[in-house]
């Protein structure tokens, strides 16, 4: 009596934690019809229509399935575990895994969504996880490098890919590659404020402008950009106005350029030497107004130079302005304005005296 009171007392402990368990557990027959489930089972074989009418709901073989009852209604997603009993039935453990499921799919939505949005980007791009392997990448990747599709499909890792890159020279020359490569990783994939952005020379003499957005879960994405015809178009672009500066340097008639709030953008020598200003310097950082109230002191009429102002500063005026200031210590100094394209203004000073 002791003993099967011992034994009816963990039967009732066993059923009790059975019932008490969150995963969904049911017990078929030899024939597959269940003839127990817990608590946590009851929903599904409401749903189900009653206990022994669900047959469909458990499908053979363990692992992740899509239940449904015997009449075919979908019941959700869950990994079903199974364990032979006495009797020739199973025990089933069913886990739900119903939203686990949907945010894979969601998941592999949105990956499919972006893999398509940046087929069409000209700018090569490539993801890579927290593990370091690419798990994402675009046509202009390919394009840009030459590497093989099938072999970035493989999702090589980040040291893969820069060794890749490095055979194809399509990294500046190194004298210590492995220090390099090493460098670059750590800069790339540290979390700050500011992203890792560098320009790479290739030894084609090609430019690539290399930005790395690393992501605080430990993903980092690489976006790569040609930029040659860029940089090309810049150093066209200073030379022309280095030219320009030395031809006006050159120049006996003294030149400078205001913006359109006054502020002095370029001046020569010679203008200098036309305006006899000591303190000039200073003057060309403070703008047009004291520019002008200075040079006027240093004329029998201030008018001209407020004349200029108001030209220089004006949102609707000619093409030209030209006036001559007699100088307080004897000479004459014409005044030359042309309005630019962009609303800047250009003035001339002729030192009809140091002629």
């Amino acid at each position: 009596l002791t003993a099967a009171s011992a034994t009816l007392d963990e039967l009732k402990t066993v059923s009790r934690r059975a019932e008490l368990s969150p995963v969904p557990a049911f017990e078929s027959d030899a024939s597959g019809r269940i003839t127990w489930h817990n608590r946590a089972a009851g929903p599904m074989v409401r749903m189900a229509g009653g206990l022994g009418a669900i047959p469909g709901l458990i499908v053979s073989g363990d692992g992740a399935s899509q239940l449904c009852a015997s009449d075919g209604t979908r019941m959700g997603w869950g990994r079903i575990t199974t364990v032979p009993n006495d009797n020739g039935g199973q025990l089933v453990f069913v886990e739900d895994i119903d939203a686990q499921i949907r945010a894979e799919e969601a998941l592999d939505s949105f990956t499919s969504t972006l893999t398509d949005t940046f087929a069409h980007i000209d700018t090569a791009l490539a993801v890579f996880d927290r593990e370091r392997r690419l798990s994402l990448f675009n046509p202009a990747l390919h394009d840009l490098f030459g590497l093989d599709a099938v072999g970035l499909a493989l999702r090589p890792s980040l040291r893969e890919f820069l060794e890749a890159l490095r055979q194809r020279r399509m990294v500046p020359e190194q004298t210590d590659f492995a220090a390099w490569r090493q460098r670059i990783t750590a800069a790339a994939t540290t979390v700050s404020e500011t992203p890792y952005e560098e320009d790479w020379p290739l030894p084609s003499g090609r430019i690539l402008r290399v930005t790395a957005r690393p992501h605080p879960r430990g993903a980092v994405a690489f976006v790569f950009d040609d930029i040659s015809d860029y940089v090309t178009l810049e150093q066209r672009y200073r030379a022309e106005i280095e030219l320009g500066h030395a031809m006006l340097e050159r120049l006996n008639e003294g030149v400078a350029l205001f913006d359109s709030s006054g502020r002095v953008l370029f001046t020569n020598d010679a203008f200098a030497h036309a305006l006899r200003l000591d303190d000039l310097p200073e003057l060309l950082l403070a703008g047009l107004d004291p520019l002008a109230v200075a040079a006027g002191e240093s004329c029998r009429d201030s008018a001209v130079w407020q004349g200029f102002k108001a030209f220089a500063l004006a949102a609707e005026r000619s093409e030209r302005w030209e006036a001559v200031a007699e100088r307080v210590d004897g000479g004459r100094l014409v005044l030359r304005a042309s309005a630019m394209p962009d609303g800047s203004t250009l003035l001339g000073l002729f030192d009809q005296q140091a002629t």
